[in-house]
This record gives C-alpha cells, structure tokens and sequence, in this order.
C-alpha cells in the first residue's frame, strides 16, 4: 500500500492567507528554523521540535505531518512527488508567498524571535492580499 498523500487544509486562497496570517502574528510566534553545523544560514522547516510551524507547516493536518517532508520545497512537495494536495481553491503560487514571508529573515525580529512582518520583495502580507485580490 502507497504513502498516504498530505492535503492541507484550507479550501480557499482567503482561507489560506487569513490562517498562515493568524500563524505567523500570534504572540509568541517563532520562525521554524532549524541550525545546520555545516551551513551558516539555518534550513527553514514544516516544523520543529519545539512545535514551531513556517506558513505551508501550518497548514498540514497534525495526523497527516510527515517528517520525511523536511528539507523539500512545497512547490517539489506538490508538482514533482506529488505528496501534498491542494484543495482546488488554493493556489500554489500563493502558498510559496506565504511560504516566503515565513522565510524571509528580515521579516523576523533576530533578538526576540517575533515576527515584525518587514514590507520587502513582495514577502508582506499587505503585498500579497493585493496580488491575490484578497481581504487583508
């Protein structure tokens, strides 16, 4: 019998946005990194140990999470190893924005952890919900 495949859970492009908006602004939120001994620049992840998710993270089902996921690209994830569904709704090119915002380092607060959400390259919520004719 085959690997069960991942659906994420939003239905919508708005459903998408508003719930990695929600994920990434609540207090408390840390960016899902991972350190990596034999690189400087940490390797962002679904999720981490310490339960931290990045933006397509938060949208997979916590009995459908994987590990063997980690380290892959949503876009590989979806079109090439076809292991993660989309709802017809939901664009993967928005999810790799969002994702985006998530991995942008400056979009973080590098002494507190939070997210401060800087309006560069695109990666901002305003910039996207704008693209994607979306409720901000």
């Amino acid at each position: 019998m085959g690997a069960r495949m991942i659906t994420l859970t939003p239905t919508t492009n708005q459903e998408a946005y508003d719930l990695v908006k929600a994920h990434l602004t609540r207090p408390g939120a840390r960016q899902a990194v991972k350190k990596r001994p034999e690189h400087d620049a940490p390797m962002c992840m679904y999720r981490t140990d310490d339960g931290n998710r990045c933006a397509a993270g938060a949208m997979i089902p916590d009995e459908q999470y994987k590990g063997s996921i980690e380290g892959i690209s949503i876009e590989a994830l979806v079109r090439d190893m076809h292991k993660v569904a989309l709802h017809p709704g939901v664009s993967l090119s928005l999810i790799q924005r969002l994702q985006g915002v998530h991995d942008r380092s400056e979009n973080w607060d590098h002494e507190t952890g939070e997210f401060v959400g800087i309006n560069q390259y695109g990666y901002s919520f305003a910039a996207i919900a704008a693209d994607f004719d979306l409720d901000p």
